[in-house]
């Protein structure tokens, strides 16, 4: 019976024999390519290797009746390759680097023997990197070196497609100093093994050679013995002949036998040497076998070593692995006692922001309630400052008329007293001035109806004086009332202030530019007196005049100054309402800010509970198996991002 693997590529033969060594494989039938097609036979040897992603409902969902419909294999194919690319990359965590995945149309409808090949060294991937990959390992071993090393080098072009975690296994790096030793020892018993396996082909053909050489020395020798013998019969013959020509012929054919047996000596004494050199070559033969066996179970010997060491190695870099996760583990674990510190905090700040905000609604609806109060107090506020201005204008005004009577009056009563003293002296000269007490009594008659207008003005000034000032001290009062209502809000504390403070300034303000009126009124009054004076004086002396005029000059620079500073003052004064204008302004804009920055920050206080949630829901179903640190580091700066936004929050508030 002919082997079915005779056809076949190396690798496919020892890829096949591989699989033979399952407990699903028939032994009395050998697997064939065909066998393979449908992808039964590898879902039942990956669900051997691992139970544990290969499932046996993942098994079951296999199309058992496959065989014949390629458009259902490629089905089964399909699931097998999916399931095997999740199984590297999430359980081996393998990424593919420049591996391509077999094409399974092919294999389905035309058993493609590469891309089942392909498969075929996926599958054998998995068995070398399982959770029992040493039964595996061992399984290979007991095959033959030829599939051995065509199973090693499937192996090492799969992981040349795939990154794997850690060092390599033949990293110098992960070799120890023992192992290194081991390691060039089984080199150097794999270098003797070539060695005598070539010496063993080279005394092999040496041999043949030599038996090929014996065997025609054999026929020569024969067909000489055959010659001898039929030479003999014809001397036999010839023995009675005693003619010269029969006895010549008889030495001739002597010579020849004696010529005959010489060859048949050398060829003899040559077989006897060759017969000694094979003797030799197959005592060397027989050496060189035992020295074979004995490389062959210093080898195997070497082999258990080496699948000792690379079981221990991989037990080091699992250690290893574990290790480092359990350090990973462990700075998650700091991490997330971190976070949940800053979580509480955010938690507490939290609710302080949320009572601040319920504390600003209650402010901000109060506020709201009092708007139009304000408006309409601000309004009579402003009416009542005009009033203010008028009346105390007119009090200015009134008070220095009232000064003016007033000096007037002391004027009057001078004059009344010289006049009366005036009129003692002319009563007693009346009897000796009688033409004169006609003039006398005229010019003291003016005197009572002076005295009476003097007394009366004055009377009547300190009347509307009072009632001003009582009005004025009225209106402050409801001014100060006012101020005490509108200060009742706290929320407008710092503006209230600089209204204040603005309204200070004015006032001052309109004292200087009161204080400046009343000068004005003086110097004008100066100059009045003084025009009088210089009218009344102007047929006396020259020097006075010129005195007069230069005292006049400077009083009318003196109120040109105090016009002009006048104005400046008025200036300032409109400046200042302007100012206290736009602060009002500012004020209203600043309550719709404020409003704004309520709804901007409850939309914030919605995101940032949301990112919150988002954390806790994050660290409650956390996969130990999995690196979160990208998602950690991820809700870090957002927590930090609004910690940020709250705080520019606060300083804009």
């Amino acid at each position: 019976m002919a082997d079915p693997l005779a056809e076949e590529a190396p690798e496919v033969k020892s890829l096949l024999k591989w699989l033979q060594t399952f407990e699903i494989a028939d032994c009395n039938q050998p697997l064939q390519l065909q066998d393979l097609s449908d992808g039964i036979v590898m879902s039942k040897i990956l669900n051997e290797i691992e139970p544990l992603c290969f499932t046996d409902a993942w098994k079951s969902s296999m199309n058992a009746n496959a065989s014949q419909i390629w458009r259902l294999k490629v089905s089964n194919l399909k699931k097998l390759v999916t399931k095997m690319m999740d199984y590297y990359q999430d359980y081996l965590n393998f990424q593919p680097l420049s591996f391509e995945e077999p094409n399974i149309n092919k294999i389905g409808e035309h058993c493609d023997p590469e891309n089942l090949t392909q498969l075929l060294i996926m599958v054998l991937g998995c068995a070398v990197h399982c959770a029992n990959k040493e039964e595996y390992i061992m399984k290979i071993t007991s095959l033959e070196v030829d599939v051995q090393s065509v199973l090693m080098q499937c192996i090492k072009e799969l992981q040349s497609c795939f990154q794997m975690p850690g060092a390599p296994l033949e990293s110098p790096a992960s070799v120890g100093p023992g192992e290194s030793f081991v390691t060039s020892h089984i080199s150097q018993l794999q270098e003797e093994l070539r060695a005598t396996s070539a010496l063993k082909e080279q005394m092999a053909q040496k041999c043949h050679e030599l038996d090929q050489q014996a065997t025609i020395l054999q026929d020569e020798k024969e067909v000489l013995l055959s010659e001898n013998s039929a030479l003999k019969e014809r001397m036999k013959e010839f023995e009675g002949l005693e003619d010269a020509g029969g006895s010549q012929r008889l030495k001739d054919l002597k010579k020849q036998v004696e010529q005959l047996k010489e060859e048949v000596f050398k060829a003899e004494t040559a077989r006897d040497d060759y017969r000694a050199k094979v003797q030799l070559v197959e005592k060397e033969n027989l050496e060189t076998k035992a020295r074979l066996v004995e490389l062959q179970q210093a080898a195997d010997e070497a082999r258990l070593l080496k699948d000792e060491l690379d079981v221990a190695r991989e037990a080091a870099d699992q250690a290893a692995k574990l290790e480092a996760t359990i350090e990973t583990y462990k700075k998650k674990l700091e991490e997330f006692s971190d976070l949940r510190r800053q979580l509480k905090l955010l938690e507490d700040k939290n609710i302080e922001y949320m009572q601040t905000n319920m504390e600003l609604e209650e402010e901000l609806k109060k506020s709201g309630s009092w708007k139009p109060q304000v408006e309409m107090y601000k309004k009579q506020v402003g009416e009542l400052h005009q009033k203010l201005g008028d009346e105390t204008k007119r009090a200015d005004k009134v008070e220095f008329e009232n000064r003016k009577l007033l000096e007037k009056l002391q004027a009057v009563t001078v004059e009344k007293e010289r006049l009366v003293t005036v009129l003692g002296d002319m009563k007693e000269n009346m009897e000796e001035m009688k033409f004169t007490q006609i003039q006398t009594v005229d010019n003291a008659s003016p005197g009572p109806v002076a005295q009476r207008s003097a007394s009366s003005g004055p009377n009547q000034l300190d009347l509307s004086v009072q009632e001003l000032k009582e009005k004025v001290i009225r209106l402050e009062h409801e001014n100060k009332l006012l101020k005490i209502k509108g200060t009742g809000d706290e929320e407008f504390a710092v503006l209230q202030a600089q209204v204040e403070d603005l309204t200070q300034r004015m006032s001052l303000e309109q004292a200087e530019n009161r204080k400046a009126n009343q000068r004005i009124m003086e110097l004008e009054n100066q100059v009045t007196e003084a025009q009088e004076r210089l009218a009344s004086s102007s047929q006396q002396d020259s020097n006075l005049s010129t005195s007069a005029k230069s005292l006049m000059s400077q009083l009318q620079t003196q109120v040109r100054d105090l016009g002009n500073e006048l104005e400046e003052k008025s200036g300032q004064v409109e400046t200042k309402e302007a100012q206290l204008t736009d602060m009002k302004q500012k004020l209203v804009f600043l309550q719709g800010a404020l409003e704004r920055k309520d709804l901007e920050m409850q939309a914030k206080e919605e995101k940032y509970q949301r990112c919150i949630e988002k954390a806790k829901s994050v660290i409650n179903t956390l996969d130990p198996k999995q690196d979160a640190s990208a998602e950690v580091a991820e809700l870090r700066n957002q927590i930090e991002e609004k910690e940020r936004i709250i705080v520019n929050m606060e300083v804009e508030i």
